[in-house]
């Protein structure tokens, strides 16, 4: 599942960390591995700076009333882990923060069309799916008419509330919504092949 916003595979080597990556990392291990990898990788983490003072400033009080537990929370929840965060309740990005495509349509769809050959062997389904948009994004309707016919769903709008960072972080109640119709995606397959869920690792992954 790609953001809809930068739906596209990706073709260029990703040879970093991302901050949303170091974050994640930061939660789990603040020991001597994780901060010898910033020291000897300066401009991560310089870009984590960056990414840590724009959260501070745009979502000030969520993170002091939202605290993240840690592993412990993961565990409670069987290995998912839900952003700390209130539900969102209006679009805090601008134009200005969306990624551009640097595709055209036609082009990302022979992108698409591509990745799906590449991977679909031995039996092999491809799902390529679009992640949900919030109902106040300025583009919602470009980046559905983008994805249009080179995904295997449609973009789904759903209310500011179902998200609780950065308009397209979905909260408990938006990615159940969201796990529910991938779910339904693949019992579909299932039945088309004719497979059942203790079989369906052989025909559909």
């Amino acid at each position: 599942m790609w953001l809809a916003s930068e739906f596209h595979p990706e073709p260029e080597e990703l040879p970093k960390f991302y901050p949303e990556g170091l974050l994640y990392a930061l939660h789990y291990d603040r020991g001597a591995f994780t901060w010898n990898l910033l020291r000897h990788h300066p401009v991560w983490a310089a870009d984590f700076a960056i990414f840590a003072e724009d959260r501070l400033l745009h979502q000030p009080f969520s993170h002091a009333l939202n605290p993240f537990k840690g592993l412990p929370a993961r565990e409670e929840h069987a290995g998912f882990w839900q952003n700390p965060f209130a539900p969102e309740t209006k679009c805090i990005r601008t134009p200005a923060d969306y990624i551009h495509h640097r595709f055209t349509k036609q082009q990302n769809d022979a992108e698409i069309a591509k990745f799906r050959q590449h991977y679909s062997v031995e039996g092999t389904h491809v799902l390529v799916d679009v992640s949900a948009w919030a109902d106040c994004a300025f583009d919602k309707q470009q980046v559905s008419d983008y994805a249009d016919g080179a995904a295997d769903n449609q973009v789904e709008i759903l209310p500011i509330g179902d998200f609780n960072d950065s308009d397209y972080h979905t909260d408990a109640v938006g990615s159940a919504h969201v796990s529910e119709r991938a779910a339904d995606q693949i019992l579909a397959l299932m039945k088309q092949d004719g497979s059942s869920p203790s079989t369906a690792g052989t025909s559909t992954r």
